[in-house]
């Protein structure tokens, strides 16, 4: 029997919840207008982070 090694449901959940940060970021900062190109570093950073902590949060 093959085991999962993830849970889809949460997958899915911290997936859609990062893009919906994405977007987020993306009106908020103006349609990029106001983003700094050296704040994208810690916005991948952060996105990561964040996917993270909602994967472990849903599981």
């Amino acid at each position: 029997m093959k085991e999962k090694t993830f849970n889809t449901k949460a997958l899915l959940i911290a997936t859609a919840a990062s893009v919906f940060m994405v977007v987020l970021v993306f009106y908020g900062s103006r349609k990029l207008q106001n983003f700094d190109a050296a704040l994208v570093t810690y916005l991948f950073g952060t996105l990561f982070a964040f996917f993270g902590v909602v994967y472990r949060y849903t599981v």
